[in-house]
């Protein structure tokens, strides 16, 4: 934008120059000067409308980041009159180009991924409106229901302003709200001589700063990641504030910043880096190997609740063990691994409820026996074990150290702790510390389990690598030679 402006004054330049021409000889040297002037109307709008649209697809709120500098961009001299009107509508059609053909290229693309839409049907044009898999819409059908927001978390509309940017870009973001504040101040109260430029690149930055902050908080859920593509205009409009040796005059105020630069990247490199979350992938090392502890013939089910999606296939799902026959044969025998995730955000009646599900359907469909494992964050075991229901045991296997979830976070308070000669107020902080963990509990059901009338719930998801049929019919098994063979891992 900088560069066509100083195109477009040149070529402003020139034109008067022409007017005023007495001789041809001026004019035609005036006329080479201004054909060697680079191109600046349409010269990036295929790549401008190419990025714009693959944006949207991949994330369909890229649009409120992308408003500002690509209505900058339509309106280059146009409102300065340096160029006429009629270049805003040129410049607007020559983007369609680009966004129609990157918008079928992608529409194409998860259709034929997601699988409704077919080579076949498509050279025979045997399609309807649901043949074509358009991921923006589904995006926003999705999203425009509040029951479905409300399964990820309501938020309210200024979270984004008071914790997530702080949280995101720390001495950056409250750098970015301080700007816009006095902008806005200075646009409402100063004279008209003395207003802020409104077309100039530092206005253009600032409102690609602020515009999606405020357009992403009309939407009830809200996360500081949504935020993250605001960290380019903050880093361009004041790293110079926070670079330590900078011309400036205000040398402590700079000391100040740099300092709180400094510890708050270095606090969120341990919260955000190691301890929030961090449990998830340890655990699933520690199951694998409960998994291969238990009886070969013992189906392993394992709900995972209160923490981010787990990456099950570390679990290896059809896992080889070792069995003996009654005569004291050895053989391999795969092991089925059925994994749930049951969210985000569960109440311990839920899993206790998700967890009877699991075993009924478990003991319906296999002969076999069951086991359920349950992994959640330690801030929820004391209050499990404590409403646990009559007909089922709850057995500890393994606690994993190092493991946040801000939606569940281990309650630090005293208040009502219970204080002993043994363990005074340090002993029960550091019991409370250790909260910081991911429990992986075994739930054993008594016999006289009554299978629950309801099936499994539709939200809760399911990740398994087995057949369909039950595990324990006829199954074909290879003998194994421990001279031979390796011991399986």
């Amino acid at each position: 934008m900088v560069e066509s402006g100083k195109v477009m004054r040149q070529e402003n330049i020139l034109k008067d120059l022409y007017e005023t021409a007495d001789s041809m000889q001026e004019k035609v040297k005036l006329t080479r000067m201004k054909t060697k002037l680079p191109p600046y109307n349409f010269r990036d709008s295929a790549i401008i409308s190419a990025v714009v649209t693959l944006g949207v697809f991949i994330r369909p709120t890229f649009l409120a980041f992308s408003f500002v500098p690509v209505a900058y961009w339509l309106q280059r001299g146009v409102v300065t009159k340096e160029v006429d009107f009629s270049y805003f509508h040129l410049r607007c059609m020559s983007l369609l180009p680009g966004v129609v053909i990157v918008f079928l290229t992608c529409m194409l693309a998860d259709s034929f991924y997601y699988g409704s839409l077919t080579f076949t049907e498509l050279i025979f044009w045997n399609v309807t409106s649901n043949s074509f898999t358009v991921t923006p819409i589904n995006f926003l059908m999705y999203n425009i229901k509040q029951e479905n927001l409300a399964t990820h978390g309501l938020h309210p509309q200024y979270l984004h302003l008071v914790v997530n940017l702080p949280i995101l870009h720390g001495v950056l973001g409250v750098l970015g709200l301080w700007s816009v504040s006095k902008y806005a101040a200075n646009l409402c109260l100063n004279k008209i001589s003395k207003k802020p430029k409104v077309y100039s690149v530092a206005t253009m930055l600032l409102l690609s700063f602020i515009f999606p902050v405020m357009a992403l908080s009309l939407i009830p859920h809200q996360e500081p990641r949504f935020l993250l593509p605001t960290l380019i205009p903050l880093v361009i409009l004041h790293a110079d504030d926070i670079f330590l040796y900078s011309p400036s005059r205000r040398r402590l105020t700079k000391h100040f910043i740099f300092a709180m630069w400094h510890v708050w990247n270095i606090f969120c490199v341990i919260v955000f880096g190691f301890l929030h979350q961090g449990g998830v992938t340890k655990t699933m090392f520690k199951v694998h190997e409960h998994i291969l502890e238990r009886p070969a013939h013992t189906n392993m089910h394992i709900v995972f609740s209160n923490m981010y999606t787990p990456p099950t296939f570390l679990l290896l799902r059809r896992v080889n063990v070792i069995a003996k026959t009654e005569e004291g044969r050895k053989y391999r025998i795969p092991k089925s691994v059925f994994t749930y995730n049951a969210g985000g955000s569960r109440t311990v009646n839920d899993l206790h409820e998700i967890a009877a599900e699991v075993y009924g359907e478990a003991i319906t469909n296999s002969t076999n026996e069951a086991d359920v494992l349950l992994c959640l964050p330690a801030s929820l075991t004391q209050e499990l074990f404590r409403s646990k229901p009559e007909n089922v045991s709850l057995i500890r296997l393994q606690r994993v150290r190092g493991h946040l979830t801000l939606e569940d976070p281990p309650d630090l308070s005293l208040k009502n702790a219970n204080f002993t000669r043994s363990c005074g107020q340090l002993c029960q902080f550091l019991d409370r510390l250790d909260q910081f963990s991911i429990d992986i509990i075994r739930m054993k059901f008594d016999s006289d389990f009554m299978k629950p009338k309801n099936r499994l719930s539709k939200d809760l998801t399911m990740d398994v690598d087995t057949p369909t049929f039950p595990l324990d019919e006829e199954e074909e098994f290879v003998e194994f030679d421990e001279e031979e063979d390796e011991w399986p891992l």
